[in-house]
């Protein structure tokens, strides 16, 4: 698989999460499948304090609720690099960022593995996340 999928993956992620944080698309199940669509029900995130989570049910219902609350969120990965690949297995990291008249600011440094699933948009799905907070830079 090429690397510009987990590009494509994380752009399409993250314009999900900035839309719906920010309300500028429909709160309707439809909508929010996209992302319940690429977490699996296996799938796990540690997030920046360290805590491991479920992740599907982590999105299905504390994302979920959150529609609207962050008003003019953008979200955004950059230096995403294809560590390796293996069978139905990718590691990818980049850097996560996000900018809103709310929001602390800072990235986070995530590693992902993906899953190939011929049943998501892209074709891959978020079985692992991992972030690390970044230091924050004048």
């Amino acid at each position: 698989m090429h690397a510009t999928i987990y590009h494509q993956e994380i752009s399409e992620f993250f314009q999900f999460f900035s839309d719906w944080f920010d309300g500028s698309c429909p709160n309707t199940d439809e909508q929010f499948s996209r992302i319940i669509r690429v977490m699996p029900a296996d799938s796990t995130y540690i997030d920046h304090e360290g805590k491991l989570i479920d992740a599907q049910p982590f999105f299905r219902d504390s994302v979920r609720q959150s529609h609207g609350s962050i008003p003019q969120l953008h979200m955004w990965g950059e230096n995403i690099r294809l560590q390796w690949e293996k069978g139905d297995l990718a590691l990818v990291t980049f850097h996560e960022w996000s900018r809103a008249s709310i929001a602390v600011p800072g990235g986070r440094l995530c590693t992902v593995i993906f899953r190939k699933n011929p049943d998501t948009p892209n074709g891959i799905e978020w079985l692992h996340v991992h972030e690390t907070l970044l230091p924050v830079t004048e």
